[in-house]
């Protein structure tokens, strides 16, 4: 699937290690917001179009020795949840290299994320450093405002079996130690694989990798997330199979300000093949 192009060995190793992420999206966003202005997003985790993420959580509780004071406060920490969830939370979706059965699958050639989120082969897959990234994020973000979770997505049948995470356990005297607001922040920590890293089966050919930040004050985040600057974690652009032709002296133009690979995804006789595109 690689061109042979000797001077390209390094970036073409880099595409198949495991720290390389893959971003699908629509020539427009890329050229017009995150190649312009160098910034990436990372948006509120009730924006995305799963129902087990944007509704709202229901819980369970159980304890010993509760009367009206630990039951209220169970409720309150119950909508802190939420409330945190909803407003204080962003995440960014990638993909990473996988495989299947001992082959290779790597994340930049996946024909249906091309269809579904690279524009119908008309966007472009931007290719990251896992590990920049997230030395951007320590550095911008770092842990005295955020608490910053990466993994792989899990993929399950059920996401409820086999997870605690839906069920508090408070007895007589928890909520003489902490508020509700900060059992709540410890209840998602403790549980923040089941809470932001699984998703239902269907998914899993997605193969998603997941960076989330969760801010440590109780401020709502604004509506429109965060930004990270990415002029030290991009490493390339993939052009799709039908990326406009138009766009490609500025494309050129922007990867070698850059300082960054090009290539393009090209269908012929049956099969994809990964073109330099220098």
């Amino acid at each position: 699937m690689y061109s042979h192009c000797k001077h390209k060995d390094s970036h073409d190793e880099f595409l198949k290690s495991d720290d390389a992420l893959f971003h699908y999206t629509r020539s427009s966003v890329a050229l017009e917001y995150i190649l312009d202005s160098k910034l990436f997003k990372f948006s509120l985790l009730n924006n995305t179009n799963d129902p087990y993420e944007y509704k709202e959580k229901i819980f369970m509780a159980t304890g010993w020795g509760w009367d009206e004071c630990v039951e209220k406060n169970i409720n309150l920490a119950k909508e802190n949840i939420n409330k945190i969830l909803k407003k204080q939370v962003v995440f960014s979706s990638f993909c990473c290299n996988s495989s299947k059965n001992g082959n290779p699958i790597y994340g930049y050639s996946r024909p249906r994320m091309w269809s579904q989120y690279g524009e119908g082969h008309k966007g472009v897959c931007l290719v990251f450093s896992k590990k920049d990234i997230s030395n951007t994020l320590e550095h911008d973000y770092g842990r005295e405002s955020y608490v910053i979770f990466q993994d792989s997505m899990k993929y399950k049948d059920n996401l409820i079996t086999g997870s605690r995470h839906h069920c508090l356990c408070a007895d007589k005297d928890t909520f003489e130690k902490d508020t509700p607001y900060n059992f709540a922040c410890k209840h998602i920590e403790a549980y923040y694989k089941d809470m932001f890293f699984c998703k239902q089966m269907d998914y899993k050919d997605e193969h998603e990798y997941r960076i989330i930040l969760l801010t440590k004050s109780d401020r709502a985040l604004d509506d429109n997330g965060i930004y990270i600057n990415i002029e030290s974690c991009l490493k390339g652009i993939i052009l799709g199979d039908s990326f406009p032709k138009v766009y490609y002296p500025l494309i050129k133009d922007i990867c070698k300000n850059l300082k960054i690979v090009l290539k393009y995804f090209h269908y012929e006789a049956g099969e994809f093949l990964l073109l330099d595109k220098s």
